[in-house]
């Protein structure tokens, strides 16, 4: 897994071409989870980006459990 957080800017041209790229770089058994305050501005490329967005500390233990989950079914 690879977690990020998005604070600043709410507006940054170059964002969706950069998580595009980690994406493409990534293997895709590697889950990309990104949350910070400006993550919502980005709502549309994390969703193309297949990125697990959290918007709080709980939301991110949730994914963490859940991403836990699938892969010990997949072992």
């Amino acid at each position: 897994m690879v977690a990020l957080s998005v604070v600043y800017p709410e507006d940054d041209p170059l964002l969706g071409e950069e998580l595009q790229a980690l994406r493409r770089f990534l293997p895709e058994s590697i889950a990309l989870v990104v949350g910070g305050r400006a993550a919502p501005a980005y709502a549309d490329v994390l969703e193309s980006v297949q990125a697990v967005a959290v918007g709080d500390l709980e939301e991110l233990a949730a994914a963490l459990d859940h991403l836990r989950g699938a892969r010990t079914v997949q072992a």
